[in-house]
């Protein structure tokens, strides 16, 4: 690309970003761990979501060692609400990596970051950038948009040679001297002017030499992804309560859904119908006494995650004994309603619960 051209896209970006930026809470800092926390909460959840939840998780785990020296149950349960939990999880793992191989210190080198686990060439860009000021280029969703259509970029950006060339541009286009301040532009480009429908281009600092305006095909660009289509099930929980606690059971670490995380007792099923008879069946050879379960749910609601989506219904159980046998059951738990939010619980118990 044209250096001349590159440095005027770059400072009117940036001029424009300097103006135009959201007060976010963690911009403003160059600490490496809240810089790092912030992108991981940010992939596949939105800002809004993410301001409201970034600083309770800095409170609790101020510090990379504060969050290594922790437990996966308190730091899921932190997460609780955000989803995707494999984020919190490799964010875990690369926090007890960094204590043990660099000293607590987030490293600063493309190659010992890029290592981490759950690290992908998105995070290290955006980490070295803006909290070390290295000249990493970044390629979201957003800067995707952004480049696509300010250079009339045709095919999947997702594959092959065009995917090379979106990190190629991002790489030409940075400002040496802020990369991370154009980093951070050309997303905030994309979040607030080039939005995926109805774009802001009288607005956008870039409308000048942008392409896909000046030939009226915006909209083309960039080409729409095929998503793979959501498969429907259907969940069946059980609701039992017993001295203002309920029982809560986690699920077993190689679940299909929500692995490790605290549900009711929950069966999948093909129809409601088959659910009653399921759940009392998996009741009662948990705790090991008779369990009754209403055959119309008290409640359904309707959940999505990732790929699933899912009908969820539950079911008000009752336990058919005055005691229940006092066995070892780790996986089982009795939890007031006021502690729920204190363990890794997924948000469809939250919602299952809420009037």
């Amino acid at each position: 690309m044209d250096r001349r051209a590159a440095k005027r896209i770059a400072t009117n970006l940036l001029r424009w970003y300097d103006k135009a930026k959201r007060d976010l809470p963690w911009r403003g800092t160059r600490d490496p761990y809240k810089i790092w926390l912030s992108e991981v909460m940010l992939q596949q959840t939105t800002v809004s979501v993410v301001e409201k939840r970034f600083g309770r998780f800095v409170e609790r785990f101020p510090d990379l060692r504060s969050l290594a020296a922790s437990t996966e149950e308190e730091v899921l349960a932190e997460w609780s609400g955000l989803g995707y939990y494999s984020r919190a999880r490799s964010f875990l793992r690369a926090a007890r990596m960094v204590v043990a191989e660099h000293g607590g210190e987030v490293p600063s080198s493309a190659a010992a970051f890029g290592a981490l686990p759950g690290v992908g060439a998105y995070t290290t860009g955006a980490v070295l950038s803006i909290a070390f000021d290295l000249p990493e280029p970044i390629v979201d969703g957003n800067v995707v948009r952004v480049l696509c259509r300010l250079f009339a970029l045709g095919g999947d950006p997702a594959k092959g040679s065009l995917k090379k060339k979106l990190w190629v541009l991002a790489k030409e286009l940075q400002a040496p001297n802020r990369p991370g301040d154009f980093n951070q532009a050309l997303m905030e480009l994309g979040a607030l002017v080039c939005t995926p429908r109805k774009p802001l281009c009288a607005q956008c600092p870039l409308r000048g030499p942008c392409l896909a305006r000046d030939q009226g095909l915006v909209d083309r660009f960039p080409q729409a992804r095929k998503r793979p289509k959501a498969r429907s099930i259907i969940l069946a929980g059980a609701l039992i309560r017993r001295g203002g606690r309920i029982l809560l059971r986690q699920q077993p670490p190689d679940a299909k859904l929500l692995r490790a995380m605290w549900l009711f007792p929950v069966e999948e099923v093909e129809t409601l119908s088959e659910a009653p008879r399921r759940l009392s069946q998996q009741v009662s050879r948990a705790l090991g006494v008779p369990a009754d379960v209403a055959p119309a749910p008290l409640k359904t609601i309707s959940h999505s995650i990732t790929c699933y989506r899912i009908r969820f219904s539950l079911f008000e159980t009752r336990i058919m004994a005055r005691s229940i046998p006092s066995r070892s059951a780790p996986h089982l738990r009795w939890v007031r309603p006021q502690e729920i939010k204190t363990l890794p619980v997924s948000s469809l118990v939250q919602k299952s619960l809420a009037e």
